[in-house]
C-alpha cells in the first residue's frame, strides 16, 4: 500500500500559505459566459470542430518539447486517441511513437532494489495503459505493439515470469476483441493459451467464435476437451474453476423439449460444441475437483451445481452432497451464528429479528447484528425505526454515531432519488458539519439540475459554497471548491469558472514549492526531469489537486470551451497546460456530454477570441 509520497507537514504549510497570499486572478476568467439559451446550429458545430482540431494540431506539435518521457508518451497517446476519427494514419503514428518513447525511460540504477523495482513497475503500468488506449481503437495494432515493445524494452521480461505473465494476460484480453475481425488469429492465441492450461478467457473466446466462425469454434472446443482429459482438477484449481464456467456456459437448456445436444446457450441453429458425452466428462472433471475441495468450496459450489451434476454425472452427486453436509458441520460456531442470522434476516420481521438477536446472539456479536437490522429498516424506508435501533441498542458510542450518520446520509440519498427535495434538504441539515453535508448538497443540486430547477440548484450550491468558506481550510478547502465548481456546470458556469480560475496562481506556486521539496524525496516522487508526473492521481495532496483542477475545467468546458482554454493556459507548467487542453478538447472532439456540444462558438487563434451566436 502506498504511503504519502511527500512531506505532509511541509506541504500543508505550503498549501495554506499560498491560499492566503494570492487573490483571485480576474484576468484569467474575464471572458463572458456563453449564452445558454442559444441552440447549436450545424454550422456552429462544424466551426467548433474545426477550431478544436486546429488547437489539437498545436498541442501535437508542442509535445516534443516535454522532457519527461512518461508525460510525453501518455499525452502523445491521448492526442492519438483524439485524432483517431479524423486522421487515423496520424493517430497510428502517434500511438507507435508513444510506445517507442518508453525506450527512453531512465531508471535510477543507484536506487535501492525496491526503489528501482517501483520505477520499473510504474513503467510497466504505463505501457499497459497505453496499449489499452490503442486496443480501444484497434486491437490488432495493440497486439502488434505489445509484441514489438516486449522485444525492445529490456525491463518488460521480468514482469512476464511465472506465476504472473502480464503480456500473456493482455494477449488474451486482446484476443477477445480480435475475434470479430480476425477469428483465425483469435483461435491461434486461444490455442497458445490453452497449452498452459484452461482459463476463463479461452471459454469467452470459444463462445464468441461460435457466433463468428463455427469451424474455428469446433476446433477450439476439441482442443479444450483434450486439455480437460490431460488435466488433474485436484492439482490445477484454476482449471477446476474454469471447467465450472465451461459447463454452465455450454450445458443444454434444462427444458422438457430440449435435447442434450442443444448446449449452446442460445439458438439451436448454431453448431453443437459439446455433446452429452463431452459434457459428462466435464461434469466428472468438476466432481473430481470437488472431491478434494475445501469446506468453503463445497458449500459454495455443490448447491448451485447440483442440477448439472445430476444431469451429466449422477453417480457422483450423493457423495458430493454428503461431503457438503460434513463441511457445514465443521464451520465454527461464529460462522454458524452469522449464517443463521443472515438466513433469518431475509424472511423475518424487524421485531422477530430484534427478539432473536437479544435472546441468542453473544454480546460481542449483537452490535453488528443490530446494525444490519437497522439497515434492513432503512432499506424499507423506515428511517425512524433505524434511528431508534441505533440509539437504544448500539452501546458503543463511536459505532452508534457512525451508524446514525450513515442512516441520515442514506435517508437523504433516498429522498433525493425519489424527488422529495424538501425532505432531503431537511435531512442534510441533520448531517452537521461533516463532509457528508457538502457531498449531499452537491448531490441534491445535481438532482435539481436534472429536473431543470436551476434556481433552486443555484441556491443549494450557494449554501455549499458558504459551508466550505466557514468549515474548511488548506488543501481540503481547495479540493472542495473544485468539487463545487464542477457542480456549477450547466447551472452557474460563471461562478464555476471564477472558482477554478482563482486557483491558477495558487496551483502554479504550490507546484513550484512541491517541485523543490520533491528533490529530497527518496520514494515515489511526484516530479521527474523537472516535470509533474501527469499520470499520477493518488493521495490528497498537490498531485490530486492538480488532477481535480484539470477535471473541473473539462466539465466546465461543456458550457464555454474558450473560457476553459483561457483558464488552462494560465497553468505555468507546460505538462499541466497540455494535459488540461487535451481533456478540454475531449468535450468537442469526442463529443463527451451525452451527445451535447459545448455551448458558444470558438475560434482557433492564439488569442482564442470568443464569438457569440448573436
Amino acid at each position: 500500500m502506498r504511503n504519502r509520497f511527500y512531506l505532509p507537514a511541509i506541504m500543508c504549510g505550503v498549501l495554506a500559505g499560498t491560499m492566503t497570499t494570492h487573490a483571485q486572478v480576474s484576468a484569467v476568467v474575464s471572458s463572458p459566459t456563453a449564452n445558454n439559451t442559444t441552440a447549436n446550429t450545424a454550422a456552429n458545430i462544424v466551426e467548433r470542430q474545426a477550431a478544436a482540431s486546429k488547437l489539437l494540431d498545436e498541442v501535437a506539435t508542442e509535445l516534443d518539447a516535454l522532457r519527461c518521457v512518461e508525460n510525453r508518451s501518455m499525452l502523445r497517446a491521448t492526442t492519438a486517441g483524439l485524432f483517431w476519427e479524423r486522421d487515423d494514419e496520424r493517430a497510428r503514428t502517434l500511438f507507435r511513437e508513444s510506445i517507442a518513447d518508453l525506450s527512453a525511460i531512465n531508471f535510477d540504477e543507484s536506487a535501492p532494489a525496491y526503489g528501482l523495482n517501483n520505477e520499473q513497475q510504474a513503467a510497466m503500468t504505463l505501457r499497459q495503459q497505453l496499449l489499452q488506449m490503442v486496443a480501444q481503437r484497434d486491437a490488432l495494432l495493440a497486439l502488434e505493439l505489445l509484441r514489438s515493445s516486449a522485444g525492445t524494452l529490456s525491463w518488460v521480461a521480468q514482469f512476464n515470469q511465472p506465476p504472473n505473465n502480464y503480456d500473456a494476460q493482455m494477449e488474451m484480453n486482446l484476443a477477445q476483441q480480435i475475434v470479430k475481425d480476425n477469428p483465425q488469429l483469435a483461435l491461434k492465441l486461444a490455442e497458445a493459451r490453452l497449452e498452459k492450461g484452461l482459463s476463463y478467457e479461452v471459454v469467452s473466446i470459444l463462445h464468441q467464435l461460435r457466433e463468428k466462425d463455427e469451424t474455428a469454434a469446433m476446433k477450439l472446443a476439441k482442443n479444450v476437451m483434450e486439455r480437460v482429459r490431460r488435466t488433474d482438477p485436484k492439482v490445477e484449481r484454476q482449471a477446476f474453476q474454469t471447467a465450472i464456467h465451461l459447463l454452465q456456459t455450454f450445458a443444454a437448456p434444462n427444458t422438457p423439449d430440449a435435447s442434450a445436444s442443444q448446449n449452446t446457450s442460445g439458438a439451436s441453429s448454431k453448431a453443437t460444441l459439446f455433446d452429452a458425452r463431452a459434457l459428462g466428462e466435464i461434469a466428472e472433471f468438476i466432481a473430481g475437483g470437488l472431491s478434494v475441495g475445501a469446506p468453503h468450496e463445497l458449500q459454495q459450489y455443490v448447491p448451485t451445481l447440483t442440477p448439472l451434476i445430476e444431469r451429466y454425472a449422477p453417480a457422483r452427486l450423493a457423495a458430493l452432497k454428503r461431503r457438503a453436509v460434513q463441511a457445514g458441520q465443521h464451520v465454527d460456531s461464529s460462522s454458524r451464528m452469522y449464517n443463521d442470522f443472515n438466513t433469518r434476516l431475509q424472511s423475518n420481521t424487524l421485531d422477530e429479528m430484534m427478539a432473536w438477536t437479544t435472546a441468542n446472539a453473544p454480546a460481542e456479536m449483537r452490535g453488528n447484528f443490530y446494525q444490519q437490522i437497522a439497515w434492513k429498516a432503512l432499506s424499507t424506508g423506515d428511517a425512524p425505526r433505524a434511528r431508534q435501533i441505533a440509539n437504544d441498542h448500539i452501546t458503543d458510542p463511536a459505532q452508534r454515531r457512525g451508524l446514525l450518520m450513515q442512516i441520515e446520509q442514506q435517508s437523504v440519498q433516498r429522498a433525493i432519488s425519489e424527488n422529495r427535495f424538501g425532505e432531503a434538504r431537511a435531512g442534510i441539515a441533520r448531517l452537521g458539519t461533516s463532509d457528508e453535508y457538502l457531498s449531499s448538497l452537491i448531490q441534491l443540486a445535481s438532482a435539481l439540475k436534472y429536473k431543470k430547477d436551476f434556481e433552486t440548484a443555484r441556491a443549494v450550491l450557494a449554501d455549499a459554497g458558504g459551508f466550505i468558506e466557514v468549515n474548511m481550510s488548506g488543501g481540503r478547502r481547495m479540493s472542495a471548491q473544485l468539487q463545487l465548481a464542477q457542480a456549477c456546470a450547466e447551472v452557474d458556469a460563471t461562478r464555476g469558472f471564477e472558482i477554478v480560475g482563482s486557483h491558477v496562481v495558487k496551483l502554479n506556486d504550490m507546484l513550484e514549492h512541491a517541485a523543490a521539496l520533491d528533490e529530497f524525496q527518496s520514494q515515489q516522487r511526484m516530479f521527474k526531469q523537472g516535470e509533474l508526473l501527469i499520470n499520477q492521481q493518488y493521495g490528497d495532496g498537490i498531485t490530486m489537486l492538480a488532477y481535480n483542477w484539470r477535471q473541473t475545467l473539462q466539465t466546465l468546458a461543456r458550457d464555454d470551451f474558450n473560457r476553459a482554454i483561457e483558464v488552462a493556459d494560465g497553468a505555468a507548467r507546460p505538462e499541466l497546460r497540455l494535459a488540461t487542453r487535451l481533456l478540454i478538447l475531449q468535450t468537442v472532439l469526442q463529443n463527451r456530454n451525452d451527445g451535447q456540444m459545448p455551448r458558444g462558438r470558438v475560434f482557433g487563434s492564439k488569442r482564442r477570441q470568443r464569438i457569440s451566436f448573436n
